[in-house]
């Protein structure tokens, strides 16, 4: 028996969503009791992938436990597709992995690609919120969606930035059951300051 689903996977350690329909025959996909590991398709979901297994060396289960995947609905086809139609995706925010139907996309050969991937993702993190959560526009005008942000929080995430004194990064941490946001040992939240920014103030 094939059974329908609409779900959403999201990337725990940076909060990138892909969102789709998929059919199978695991009455448990998506449950911890899962035996059907599919988290998604497509040519940019595929190129972020490889762009994971190039930058950490992971294999197909380790990349699985770092994705969350969530049944939204589940029904016939023609019903999961009504209700994935009815969604506002954001496809050119820089933490969406569908790609809209008919757009180009470039798939990593190359060394040089993959490192120009490795610093696009890494890049695509910054500014993405401050230290309480709140909505920041990065420098080149782009700002989370409440889409994005919506697709993140519900899996009991927040965007966060954090630092450990030498490094800045913003992450989507995991939140306790009081809400509050669980910080890795070692690091504070916070996005470190510019220190040759201050120097040059101070002078």
């Amino acid at each position: 028996m094939k059974f329908h689903y609409l779900f959403r996977s999201t990337y725990k350690p940076t909060g990138h969503t892909y969102m789709g329909i998929h059919s199978s025959d695991d009455p448990n996909f998506g449950s911890e009791y899962y035996h059907d590991a599919f988290i998604g398709s497509g040519a940019r979901f595929k190129e972020f992938i490889k762009a994971l297994q190039a930058m950490h060396h992971l294999t197909a289960p380790q990349i699985r436990s770092n994705f969350v995947v969530e049944v939204l609905l589940g029904g016939t086809f023609e019903q999961c597709k009504h209700r994935y139609d009815q969604f506002d995706i954001p496809y050119t925010h820089p933490l969406c992995l569908n790609l809209k139907e008919g757009a180009p996309s470039g798939v990593p050969k190359t060394p040089e690609h993959i490192e120009a991937m490795s610093s696009a993702l890494k890049e695509a993190m910054k500014g993405n919120s401050n230290v309480v959560g709140t909505v920041k526009v990065t420098e080149d005008g782009d700002a989370i969606t409440p889409e994005v942000r919506e697709a993140i929080e519900s899996t009991k995430h927040k965007i966060k930035w954090i630092n450990n004194k030498i490094e800045s990064k913003s992450v989507a941490l995991p939140i306790d059951s009081e809400g509050r946001v669980i910080v890795p040992e070692g690091w504070v939240l916070g996005q470190l300051r510019n220190k040759l920014k201050e120097e040059s103030t101070d002078e």
